[in-house]
């Protein structure tokens, strides 16, 4: 077996970083309390550099791991500032840094994998993350200089939940997931672990220090709040728990009732002794100390979000709408109260109310309750309490004692899930889950100003945009379509389709843009103004899905692979309204389409991977599309539109090993990815391959894939570079002549379900890689050292391909642009239709 090169990716104006992450598994303790336990904290020496690439405005500078370009996504939590005008948050297997002045955004990569509990101390600028493989471990980072400090090993053997930085001194609290469930002190500073207590069972949401004073912690779950304090002596460290009695769903703060033995009815003891209640029950052993009768067990408040006061005092919102003010002192809990309103104030009050809701109904939205808001983040400062709910409105308290006057600030419209204040206190940083991030500025601002709008849902594709240099078009799940420039990945558009969309592919021979929906519909837009992109066509295929989307090279025809086995053939061209020219139905379920332009005999070539249940291998469907389908097209297909057979030249191949993907180049070559083994299998599709007892054609060439988990294959326009994708999100890139491994990259994970699509551009030097649910689109870029007879042979292939695209490309964009925007209401969601088998 031929011994694979080393990967030879370079990114322009980057320079390599050595690996941010590394996997020593320490000895796990045991549960409960820990002494402290000193760890060889790393010399200065020794510190490493993490990888990142800094992308400011249209210019890249030299800060990372060889092949990244950029990286977009967003997290709708975990949001910290590290300095007064620097923002951070985790995407993936990134952590991204954006100046919310200059826009410049940093990138630093977790080279183990997905990023998982994040914090950020805008004190020391630092930022603490950690991964999510097995015996996870912590990382503590510098910013600018992105230099690694420590790395904080413990015994959490799956996850970690929470991390929370103190406001003063190097500590670290730590909250880790199933099986331990165990809350940690940390002095990252000199890589110690000061204490842990384990919590079985209690899944906590939120964590923070007391900003003056380190050694009380907030520890908040859905069910109930706990004050933690870190008694020390001398270089010992101990945990102390305070659980914090919460009152009930009504609000009512009830005195602690003795219920093992109750409060005696009178002196005279005529009835007798007073009995526990456990024993008037009769009960005995480990029940009878734990038993609470029926009427005494009153369900309590339902915490969303917590935030410390300049006096040591704790905020609570709850799902009932109610704040309460703890004593992180005495633990006593309180219940704010409105004050009362002027008759005349209050009559205003209603009015705003009234006309809030009508508006929320008109718009299809639920109306907001102004007066009793369900808040799910809160921010303090000198001034007062910020607070904010999935209604999209930022209040604002002014508490006098277990008293507040509340105030609306802005509206903006969008859930907010994040509250957090930059350093100073100048800027209230607002997080929506609809992907965007707003500015405000208290007291004297009006309104909140959009910093960032990212997407709103997981990148479900992404393609380039003809000719395949400047910009690219990527699709979300929830509909949402954003143009990219390519040079620094800045944002330049955005439309929203406001429909569940399934695929996307961009057309060669115009700026068009087809998506394809759920609902069985493509829509077609106009991108020639990459500003501003508009729908100007839309065709209702079937009631299936729409899977993927294919073009040729040449942008003649759109493939649309539907469920049920259903291939819809159309005329790309926007002169010709996309005409749908016939479609195919195959018995058996499709796994992949495999698109080949054969442009000396002016044929397309469509190859279909399908599933055949009966035996363990894969089944290819070949059939040729010629420009007869546009010219002449009531010869080609019957009275209910199926193309017939002889005119599109259906074959069949049956191959050797079931595959999940595959792609076809020139000369009868078939790649396959296998899924019963980690192979790639090459295919001769000709008599001589074919095996003599049976009509069913062996690989001549086994690959290993060196991957785990399904996965599928891409080529390269040139057809000189296959990519192989799969589970564990790492991108291979091998020769189609020789299968040597030409570039590895890692840049999505396991955790976040891999990989989803990937696509070349058409001179080839980009790919756009989105993963499946970490919710990041990224770039390559590579410029391999190759022969001077590859450089010009995938220049000759460029430049052909553009001279035959230009004129088509031009002609094609003016009828494009000639179109009237569509008009029409959203998709309706009545009904249900068959999903994908």
């Amino acid at each position: 077996m031929r011994r694979a090169p080393p990967c030879r990716v370079m990114l322009l104006r980057a320079v390599p970083g050595p690996a941010a992450c590394t996997a020593h598994p320490l000895p796990a303790p045991p549960l409960g309390r820990h002494r402290a336990r000193r760890e060889p904290a790393p010399s200065p020496g020794s510190a490493q550099q993490g990888g990142l690439p800094r992308m400011a405005g249209p210019h890249l500078t030299a800060r990372g791991k060889p092949g990244f370009r950029w990286v977009q996504g967003f997290p709708k939590k975990n949001f910290g500032f590290i300095n007064n005008q620097t923002v951070c948050y985790p995407c993936g297997n990134y952590i991204l840094f954006r100046d919310i002045e200059t826009k410049e955004t940093t990138v630093l990569q977790c080279q183990t994998g997905q990023v998982g509990a994040f914090a950020a101390n805008a004190n020391r600028q630092v930022v603490a993350f950690s991964d999510r493989k097995l015996n996870p471990i912590i990382y503590i980072y510098t910013f600018p200089e992105l230099r690694k400090l420590a790395e904080l090993k413990g015994n959490t053997q799956l996850d970690y939940t929470l991390l929370a930085f103190s406001f003063t001194g190097p500590y670290l609290a730590s909250y880790s997931s199933i099986p331990e469930f165990v809350l940690s002190v940390w002095n990252w500073k000199e890589n110690l672990l000061l204490c842990s207590e384990s919590q079985p069972g209690v899944t906590a949401t939120s964590l923070s220090f007391n900003p003056m004073n380190w050694q009380r912690l907030c520890l908040v779950s859905e069910s109930s709040v706990t004050i933690w304090l870190i008694e020390k002596s001398n270089d010992e460290h101990l945990l102390k728990q305070c659980p914090v009695k919460l009152p009930d769903e009504r609000g009512s703060v009830n005195p602690h009732e003795e219920l093992f033995f109750p409060v005696s009815h009178s002196e005279d003891r005529y009835y007798g002794p007073d009995l526990p209640v456990s024993a008037v029950a009769g009960l005995v052993g480990d029940e009878a100390e734990t038993f609470m009768p029926r009427n005494y067990i009153k369900p309590a408040v339902h915490p969303t979000a917590h935030c410390w006061t300049g006096t040591s005092e704790v905020y609570v919102s709850c799902e009932e709408g109610y704040i309460l003010t703890i004593n992180a002192e005495t633990y006593s809990v309180s219940v704010l109260q409105q004050k009362p309103l002027p008759e005349r104030i209050r009559t205003i009050s209603d009015v705003v109310s009234y006309v809030h809701k009508e508006v929320q109904k008109k718009k299809g939205g639920k109306p907001k309750d102004l007066q009793n808001p369900v808040l799910s983040s809160l921010a303090f400062c000198k001034d007062g309490l910020y607070a904010t709910g999935s209604g999209g409105i930022l209040f604002f308290y002014y508490i006098d004692d277990l008293h507040y006057e509340m105030k609306i600030c802005a509206d903006i419209l969008q859930p907010i899930t994040t509250l957090i204040f930059s350093p100073d206190y100048s800027v209230l940083l607002l997080v929506t889950d609809q992907g965007a991030v707003y500015t405000y500025k208290p007291p004297h601002s009006e309104e909140a100003v959009k910093l960032l709008d990212a997407c709103s849902g997981y990148f479900l594709a992404a393609d380039f945009l003809t000719p395949g240099n400047e910009y690219c078009v990527s699709v979300a799940t929830s509909g949402e379509v954003q143009v990219w420039f390519l040079e620094d990945g800045t944002c330049l558009s955005k439309l929203n389709l406001h429909v569940e969309a399934t695929a996307l592919a961009c057309s060669p021979s115009s700026n068009s843009v087809a998506v394809g929906t759920k609902r069985g519909v493509i829509y077609f837009l106009d991108v020639t103004k990459v500003e501003a992109p508009r729908v100007v066509h839309r065709i209702f295929l079937s009631t299936f899905p729409v899977l993927s989307l294919h073009y040729d090279q040449s942008g003649q025809f759109l493939i649309a692979r539907a469920a049920e086995g259903h291939i819809f053939i159309l005329d790309a061209r926007p002169s010709k309204l996309f005409q749908v020219l016939g479609y195919v139905v195959l018995e058996d379920q499709v796994l992949d389409l495999s698109v080949v332009s054969d442009f000396k005999s002016d044929l397309v070539e469509v190859m279909v991977l399908v599933n055949v249940a009966e035996v363990q291998r894969a089944r290819l469907e070949t059939f040729c599309l010629c420009s007869a389908l546009t010219t002449d097209n009531a010869k080609c297909v019957n009275e209910r539109g199926i193309l017939n057979a002889n005119a599109i030249k259906r074959k069949r191949y049956d191959l050797d090993c079931p595959l999940s993907s595959a792609v076809r180049l020139k000369d009868n070559i078939v790649y396959g990815y296998c899924t019963c083994a980690p192979f790639i299998c090459k295919y001769h599709l000709s008599e001589e391959n074919m095996s003599k007892d049976l009509s069913v054609f062996s690989s001549t060439k086994r690959t290993p894939s060196n991957q785990f988990g399904s996965g599928f294959l891409c080529l390269s326009p040139n057809s000189q570079w296959l990519a192989s994708a799969a589970n564990n999100g790492v991108l291979i890139i091998y020769h189609t002549s020789t299968m040597d491994i030409l570039a590895q990259k890692h840049c999505h994970s396991y955790q976040g379900g891999g990989i989803r699509s990937m696509v070349f551009s058409l001179d080839g030097k980009f790919i756009l890689v989105n993963g499946k649910n970490d919710g990041a689109l990224v770039c390559l870029q590579w410029n391999r050292k190759m022969k001077k007879t590859e450089v010009k042979e995938a220049d000759f292939h460029w430049q052909s391909l553009l001279a035959i695209l230009n004129t088509s490309t031009s002609n094609e964009n003016v009828a494009l642009q000639s179109m009237e925007e569509w008009q029409s209401e959203p998709e309706s969601t009545s009904g249900s239709l068959p999903e994908e088998k």
